[in-house]
This record gives C-alpha cells, structure tokens and sequence, in this order.
C-alpha cells in the first residue's frame, strides 16, 4: 500500500515535501532488512530509502549508533 502510495503521491509520504514521516518510514524498513521480503524489495520505498540514506544527517547517525549499511 504504501509503495502505490508513493507512486501515485510521491516522491515522499506527504508529496514533494520531505517531512518526519519519512524518516520514521526509512527506520521501520530498516527493520524489515532480515525478513523473507524487505521494505526495499517495492520500489518506491526503495528510492526513500536512497535518497534518505544519502543525507549527511544518516551518516551522522550510522556512525552515532554504530551501525552498518543496509540494502
């Protein structure tokens, strides 16, 4: 759903605006990098999840947390 969503609205959850909401998505698909087909499999939320992960502030934040990169 989200992914149509993105397809038809996008290229953010709220339109052309990036807001919070994005961000809060790009965490919830970093938790679903294990399963049997993760959030970057669709590929609207993928390209979210490019463009957010290509922000300075991400790594800041991977280095903060001590975290690696995820597909």
């Amino acid at each position: 759903m989200l992914d149509a969503h993105l397809a038809a609205n996008g290229p953010f959850l709220l339109g052309k605006t990036l807001s919070v909401a994005d961000f809060y998505l790009v965490m919830l698909m970093r938790w679903s990098r294990a399963m049997p087909k993760p959030a970057t499999a669709w590929p609207h939320l993928a390209a979210v999840a490019t463009q957010l992960k290509a922000r300075p502030s991400f790594a800041t934040l991977y280095q903060r947390e001590g975290l690696t990169e995820w597909a």
